[in-house]
């Protein structure tokens, strides 16, 4: 199994925007709700840095 997180620009539609990052990683079977909170937030964390480059860098 897997989860992640996407980063996307919000339209007036909910979820609808154009992806810019899309990052995931596994889940274990020894995962918590605690360390999937960590991972996601690790993963958020890259995601938000790569998309703030991408758009100074305009994509």
């Amino acid at each position: 199994m897997e989860t992640g997180c996407t980063i996307h620009f919000v339209t007036e539609e909910v979820d609808a925007g154009p992806i810019l990052i899309q990052k995931k990683c596994a889940v274990s079977g020894s995962d918590t709700v605690e360390s999937l909170k960590t991972k996601g937030q690790q993963l958020e964390g890259v995601a938000f840095i790569e998309a703030i480059e991408m758009i100074a860098n305009q994509y």
